[in-house]
């Protein structure tokens, strides 16, 4: 297992993602790409980051998705969580 890019004993740092995620949402429906490819870059984002870090993406990127992108992302992760896990290097 690889060490953490970053140590967060006091939650200092997830405070400040908690956060980012936040203002994420906020800009989300004014961004310019179709629903399904915002959708799209969405389960990237989750997987690197690790740690849980992007873990509310979804929910809180919901309203920018919208029907379309929602059900794209469920298209596109559901095949994905169906999968055994693997072992990162």
């Amino acid at each position: 297992m690889a060490p953490p890019r970053v140590a967060d004993s006091n939650g200092a740092v997830e405070s400040v993602m908690a956060e980012a995620v936040d203002l994420i949402a906020a800009v989300a429906p004014r961004l310019s790409p179709d629903p399904e490819t915002l959708a799209g870059w969405t389960p990237e984002a989750v997987a690197v980051a690790g740690y849980g870090a992007f873990d509310r993406i979804s929910p809180t990127t919901a309203e920018a998705f919208g029907a379309d992108g929602l059900d794209h992302l469920k298209q596109i992760t559901e095949p994905w969580a169906e999968r055994p896990p693997t072992t990162q290097a």
